[in-house]
């Protein structure tokens, strides 16, 4: 796969405060291939110019934009809203695992990024609180062909593994960009093939109040690793994070608290080159 080929989405909302600035600051200082790949921007709401004016109205921008209509926006206002009346306190709700508005809402955003038109083989979606990794298209490529080229075809892979994953697991590395990664919680940056994008929109849509985006994410993650019954299938992770995740008040989708990479503010490297730094600094008697 080549730049060229791949379609990226950032989708934000209203938020303060803003952070979707630094988002699209952080890609398009992430290397010279960004400006090969066709970007765009989703915005969760009928009216985004009231608070999207210097993007909304500024012509030649880099990237195009979406919103939604005035019949989706008001037909997830009423599903959010029926989701919300249930419980008086959103945030005891999510620790108990129900679903509540703004899970249901960020589920039909993440539907509609799935789904936007252009002619692309591979789909990235970051979402508006994460900053990019200088060097991201290039490392996410490199993972994506490695990936591919060892004959799987059916699969999501992570560029962030929500500090759950570190170099030292050798046991889940299956190459020199990419690793296996059971999907538990977190879409902070999903690459798709463009099959598997519009495979995965209905389910996700079918679903709206039934789950959290993340976690209908991870059961068809294993469905799909199920289904193949061989390490040809289901999620991967890239050896190192290429997004982080810097939301500076949580939305409370995972229930107010955030977390941060282990590996986002390290140069990036192959497995080979981590493993033979680690022998290096053994070798030196440094403690890894």
């Amino acid at each position: 796969m080549k730049a060229s080929e791949l379609q990226i989405v950032v989708f934000t909302c209203r938020r303060h405060p803003p952070t979707v600035d630094k988002t699209l600051a952080t890609l398009y200082m992430s290397g010279r291939e960004i400006f090969e790949a066709d970007v765009r921007l989703f915005v969760d709401h009928r009216n985004p110019v009231s608070f999207l004016r210097r993007y909304m109205t500024c012509p030649g921008m880099p990237f195009k934009i979406h919103h939604s209509t005035e019949e989706e926006a008001t037909y997830i206002d009423e599903v959010a809203a029926k989701l919300d009346a249930v419980y008086t306190d959103r945030m005891e709700a999510i620790r108990h695992g129900k679903i509540v508005g703004r899970q249901a809402r960020f589920n039909f955003a993440y539907y509609r990024c799935l789904l936007l038109p252009g002619d692309h083989k591979g789909l990235l979606i970051i979402e508006d609180d994460c900053i990019v990794k200088p060097g991201m298209v290039s490392y996410l490529l490199n993972a994506v062909n490695e990936i591919e080229a060892a004959g799987s075809k059916n699969y999501v892979l992570s560029l962030n593994a929500h500090n759950l994953h570190t170099p030292s697991r050798t046991d889940v590395h299956l190459g020199e960009y990419y690793a296996s990664y059971c999907l538990v919680f977190g879409t902070q940056a999903m690459f798709f093939r463009t099959e598997i994008a519009h495979r995965f929109a209905p389910i996700l849509y079918d679903r709206l109040s039934l789950g959290a985006g993340d976690e209908i994410l991870a059961r068809f993650s294993s469905d799909m690793w199920g289904e193949s019954r061989t390490n040809k299938a289901g999620g991967y992770v890239t050896f190192y994070d290429q997004v982080e995740h810097i939301g500076e008040k949580s939305t409370g989708l995972g229930g107010g608290w955030c977390w941060c990479s282990t590996t986002f503010g390290l140069p990036n490297m192959t497995r080979s080159e981590y493993l033979a730094r680690c022998a290096s600094s053994s070798s030196k008697g440094v403690t890894q």
